[in-house]
């Protein structure tokens, strides 16, 4: 699709999903029982440790022969949530012309979903909340792959238009504190289909009434497949596991921040969640937090703290149970009052969003570094 500015094309990559499970797990989770990943409605199935020739993908493959088969994640999901699948063709087409995410917060029962519509060449994301779909429309300048939007989104999402990038393999991630979705681009870069905190995108109006997800539920459909064909997508990545190779039953451990902190104003930390693969929830009186400056000097060990300068303190959790363990860290900025209205003054100097990650700017010997 041309336009004067550029192509209008989205890149990314899909979803990826894969898990690897001894004979005993995958009969669970081929049965749909309590003991596997998945829920399976009646008419899914599932595969682990499937490849894929045409993309040389291994993941886990779910299938099934007709429209509104669906598989529901067995956990709850707090924190940043991620998912590479890919539309697996046959005779060169996708078998699965729409598929949706549903996101439903635990706490209120509210849920949107996010969609791909595959083509023969593309495909296309939006989200949508109340029967309302929106999907921010780039365009790409040919010289340098910068993706960028221009004030069309509302005209071509109209039209049933949406976010647009080549190929069939969709990497998303959906942050509840920031309620942003996004995809990766065709550049390799994560861009939004939307920010459920603005009412306009890009000129296009979508109102919601979403707060920030502490907990979330998550469910794959299948909503238009191919006739006469065997369906199926393949997961290899999904909720922050890796289901290309082997999983053992290991806990993952998040937390879900909500705001940035305030100089000289007592911060509470919320509560890290420790969820096993298969077994759920676990033990909340096990996780430890300690609190860093950004020069690796402990400030806190209590449940609080209080910045005493703006930057970035790092929280770091851990969960420990006998050999189990599990951590990660955490950046949060932290402004004073005043300059909390004037974000876009430190945008240079501080990335304002809350972002997890496996090692902070200081040395350390910890599990997750």
């Amino acid at each position: 699709m041309k336009h004067n500015k550029g192509l209008f094309i989205f890149g990314l990559a899909a979803l990826p999903l894969s898990i690897g499970l001894n004979p005993g797990q995958e009969a669970l989770l081929a049965s749909g029982d309590t003991g596997g990943l998945f829920h399976l409605s009646a008419g899914m199935k599932a595969k682990a440790q499937q490849f894929d020739p045409d993309s040389k993908q291994t993941g886990l493959l779910l299938y099934g022969f007709d429209s509104g088969v669906s598989a529901r994640f067995k956990a709850p999901m707090s924190g940043t949530f991620s998912a590479d699948i890919l539309a697996v063709k046959e005779s060169g087409s996708p078998t699965v012309n729409h598929y949706t995410l549903e996101f439903e917060d635990e706490a209120t029962k509210k849920s949107f979903r996010f969609g791909v519509n595959s083509y023969a060449s593309y495909s296309e994301a939006y989200v949508e909340y109340k029967g309302v779909k929106g999907g921010i429309r780039y365009y790409q300048n040919p010289w340098n792959k910068a993706e960028d939007s221009g004030g069309y989104t509302a005209g071509y999402n109209s039209l049933g238009l949406y976010t647009q990038y080549a190929g069939h393999f969709t990497k998303m991630q959906f942050d509840p504190a920031s309620m942003c979705v996004k995809i990766m681009a065709d550049n390799g870069s994560y861009q939004n289909v939307w920010d459920f905190s603005s009412v306009f995108n890009d000129g296009k109006r979508l109102e919601n009434d979403l707060g920030h997800f502490e907990s979330y539920n998550v469910k794959l459909s299948f909503d238009q497949v191919v006739s006469y064909s065997k369906a199926s997508l393949l997961l290899t990545r999904f909720g922050g596991y890796d289901l290309s190779k082997n999983v053992e039953d290991h806990p993952v451990l998040t937390a879900s921040f909500t705001k940035k902190g305030t100089v000289g104003e007592e911060y509470c930390l919320p509560q890290g969640r420790a969820v096993s693969l298969y077994r759920g929830d676990l033990d909340t009186a096990k996780i430890s937090t300690k609190v860093y400056d950004e020069l690796g000097n402990v400030v806190s060990t209590a449940d609080t703290f209080t910045p005493t300068k703006e930057g970035k303190y790092y929280i770091y959790y851990e969960y420990v149970d006998g050999a189990e363990r599990a951590s990660n860290f955490y950046a949060l900025p932290c402004l004073t009052k005043e300059n909390q209205t004037k974000d876009f003054l430190f945008e240079e100097k501080y990335d304002l969003d809350v972002s997890s990650q496996k090692r902070p700017p200081f040395s350390c010997s910890f599990p997750c570094c």
